[in-house]
């Protein structure tokens, strides 16, 4: 899927985990919400921190495979 090509020692596939780890957190906060362990503010306010992570991390994926592009010469 992604190279092993890392900025400041981070690949794609680690921020790709980091995704997937955001969404497995959402759905359980989507579960604490509907068993009333947390409030919808609660909820909400980690709902949106929670995209704007996920957010970021795609940015930082598309930058580094796009530095791989730009740096990819075939042999």
């Amino acid at each position: 899927m992604f190279s092993k090509s890392t900025k400041n020692g981070i690949t794609p596939q680690d921020l790709d985990k980091a995704i997937m780890n955001l969404s497995a957190q959402e759905a359980l906060l989507s579960q604490q919400l509907k068993d009333g362990s947390i409030s919808q503010t609660q909820w909400q306010e980690e709902m949106q921190r929670s995209s704007s992570l996920k957010s970021s991390y795609r940015n930082n994926i598309d930058t580094l495979l796009d530095e791989q592009q730009s740096s990819y010469s075939p042999k």
